[in-house]
């Protein structure tokens, strides 16, 4: 049994970059990374990827950043308004940068943190994944399935009746270079909102 990693945002910030086929990314230095994520997820989930020469026609943004605007940051992933709608992720560079980019995109497909990330750490979305693991795990692949191809599986149940166009979220989630607990706040029925205290982690909906 996997759990359940898909957030009720996906269908609003995510599933619409598939609506012609592709999803279109841009990254600059930071390349090479982003493209190892992509070939390895590609073998298992049939989407298909096409890099861009020109950010302005990308729906993912990577940025390898020296320095993040909290210093106790490793990435991030943003989506909403303020980006234009697209998915902008900066993840800063060292030792584990080629982790936190498949782990922030991840985020960018639709996937969310585990509930407990002590007690699941055998997916890429886990702050306690082992380090040298930057694949997408199994149940990572089984939720961006169902995510995007549900006729198939059907393993996990997708939470998608949340928003609308009018009621699009701006979401931001966080990946800290230290982890120490975990804080989830139960969501109300219109808000997609968790908090890590420690961590800094929020996703938040304008609603």
């Amino acid at each position: 049994m996997y759990e359940n990693l898909i957030e009720p945002w996906a269908e609003v910030a995510c599933l619409p970059m598939m609506d012609d086929g592709q999803i279109t990314w841009y990254a600059g230095n930071g390349a090479f990374p982003m493209q190892k994520a992509i070939n390895r997820l590609t073998k298992k989930v049939d989407l298909v990827f096409v890099r861009v020469e020109n950010e302005a026609d990308a729906e993912i943004i990577l940025t390898k950043k020296r320095k993040l605007e909290d210093p106790s940051w490793l990435g991030v992933a943003r989506w909403g308004e303020a980006t234009g709608y697209k998915w902008e992720l900066e993840v800063l560079r060292g030792k584990d940068y080629i982790s936190t980019v498949t782990h922030e995109l991840g985020h960018a497909l639709g996937l969310g943190h585990p509930d407990d990330h002590w007690a699941n750490r055998d997916t890429i979305m886990s702050y306690k994944r082992y380090r040298k693991n930057w694949r997408f795990r199994k149940q990572d692949i089984v939720n961006i399935e169902e995510i995007y191809f549900p006729e198939n599986k059907n393993v996990v149940t997708r939470p998608f009746d949340v928003f609308d166009n009018d009621t699009l979220p701006s979401i931001k989630h966080i990946t800290p270079k230290k982890f120490k607990k975990n804080v989830r706040i139960n969501e109300h029925k219109n808000d997609v909102h968790e908090l890590d205290y420690l961590t800094g982690l929020t996703i938040t909906s304008t609603m």
